[in-house]
C-alpha cells in the first residue's frame, strides 16, 4: 500500500541507512536509530528504477556531485536508483543492494 515503508541495510557492513533530514540532510550509516528517518518509501518509475523518500519527512534522495547522498524536497530533483533484492538468513528486514557506483558507507566512522 501507500504507507508501506522499507529499511535499507548496507550489505558490505550490515549498517542501516538513515536520513539526517533535521540536520545536514545526508543519508548515511552514522545513526542507527529505529525511527521514521531510517524507513523509506520506494516509488518505482516506468524504467524500473526507483525514487526513494524518507518516511518521516517525505524528502527524496539525490546523489550530489561529491557522490554524497542527501535529501531534497522535490521529486523532480531526485536521483533514480536501481535496487536488487538480496537473500539473507534473518527475517523481518528488507535488504536491498543499491546500484553499482553508489557506496552509502562513505562515512569512515561506520566501517571497520
Amino acid at each position: 500500500g501507500d504507507n508501506f515503508s522499507q529499511r535499507v541495510r548496507v550489505v558490505a557492513d550490515n549498517q542501516l541507512l538513515h536520513a539526517d533530514d533535521e540536520g545536514d540532510k545526508q543519508v548515511s550509516t552514522r545513526y542507527q536509530d529505529d525511527d521514521d528517518f531510517n524507513h523509506f518509501h520506494l516509488s518505482q518509475k516506468d524504467d524500473g528504477s526507483y525514487h526513494i523518500a524518507t518516511k518521516a519527512s517525505s524528502r527524496f534522495w539525490v546523489v550530489g556531485a561529491d557522490q554524497v547522498v542527501r535529501t531534497v524536497a522535490s521529486s523532480a530533483d531526485a536521483s533514480s536508483f536501481a535496487l536488487e533484492p538480496v537473500s539473507v538468513s534473518q527475517g523481518g528486514e528488507c535488504y536491498v543492494n543499491l546500484s553499482p557506483g553508489f557506496n552509502p558507507s562513505y562515512d569512515t566512522r561506520a566501517t571497520t
